[in-house]
């Protein structure tokens, strides 16, 4: 798991590189004109691009008993006819592509209609920014899917898209080394926490928005200390798993060499695991507001055994 960051709050700007700092940023109605340009700029959106978007319930409910409640991010419907899921994600996953594939299919799913109805849903797109890389992935800052035609290559539909954007493969160093747009915007998102301003706002004034906006000093005091809350809470987590999977692995290992039996090193980073992600698990369900849906994604236990915490 590749990732740098350190719990800090000392810099000029929130850190959007973060989840509670990523939703500061573009998941509220006072920022729509941020995350449109964002948008738009990703999609490259020069013939019909979005000029307004309605956030929508995060939360979408099981659809049986026996599936499990999805909390997205940020969940938006455009003026042009599509949807957006649009996420942060700091913690690598074995199956985060399949993640992202089951929501967007929630997404889907969520339009449907009862009685007679032709299936013409609105488009989902799905877009996921990670600070760690996914291994398919390697060498790529942008890697942009949709359902293809394997002999052909055309897209069989548009009513599903799935945009990975990979922040450790993005290596601008300097903003002048930025060519474009999307430079402009991945260079901001993975460098804002270090900024002493945005080095794009001059010029353009969506960035001199973000400059207002991202400022700590801006935040209003139940913004700052919820984001600061959850923030520490957040790399808490992350370190606390970090160690959890040495150790675990250790001991499995340890148990492993034991025994003459490979599997006690999964059993041990297993149970290592496990022990660490309840300890956080009960530290974010007492210090942060998330929900027990998000503790659950976080922390990759089961919903019901959060909910018990």
């Amino acid at each position: 798991m590749a990732n740098s960051h350190t719990y800090t709050t000392s810099g000029v700007f929130i850190d959007p590189s973060t989840d509670p700092g990523f939703k500061i940023l573009f998941g509220r109605e006072a920022s729509a004109d941020i995350l449109i340009d964002l948008l738009n700029t990703i999609l490259d959106a020069k013939e019909d691009p979005i000029k307004k978007i309605t956030y929508l319930n995060k939360e979408h409910t099981k659809e049986s008993p026996s599936e499990r409640t999805m909390a997205f991010d940020i969940h938006c419907l455009t003026d042009n006819g599509k949807r957006f899921i649009v996420e942060m994600q700091n913690i690598s996953q074995e199956w985060f592509i399949e993640r992202c594939l089951m929501y967007g299919s929630r997404a889907i799913t969520a339009q449907s209609k009862s009685g007679k109805w032709d299936y013409n849903y609105m488009p989902v797109i799905s877009i996921a920014f990670t600070n760690f890389t996914i291994p398919v992935f390697e060498g790529q800052v942008i890697a942009d899917g949709c359902v293809v035609d394997k002999y052909s290559g055309k897209p069989m539909t548009d009513r599903l898209r799935l945009i990975f954007i990979q922040l450790p493969q993005f290596n601008k160093l300097k903003p002048e080394e930025c060519d474009n747009a999307i430079d402009e915007w991945l260079f901001t998102i993975k460098n804002m926490k270090n900024m002493e301003n945005i080095p794009f706002a001059a010029e353009k004034p969506i960035f001199q928005k973000v400059e207002d906006l991202a400022k700590m000093e801006n935040l209003s005091p139940d913004d700052r200390f919820e984001y600061e809350r959850q923030l520490k809470a957040y790399w808490d987590y992350y370190s606390t798993m970090k160690f959890a999977r040495k150790e675990g692995l250790a001991e499995g290992r340890a148990k492993g060499l034991a025994e003459g039996r490979a599997e006690g090193r999964a059993e041990g980073r297993a149970e290592g695991e496990k022990k660490k992600a309840l300890e956080i698990a009960k530290n974010l369900k007492y210090a942060t507001q998330l929900s027990d849906q998000e503790i659950a994604d976080i922390s990759q236990l089961p919903l019901e055994l959060v909910s018990q915490l």
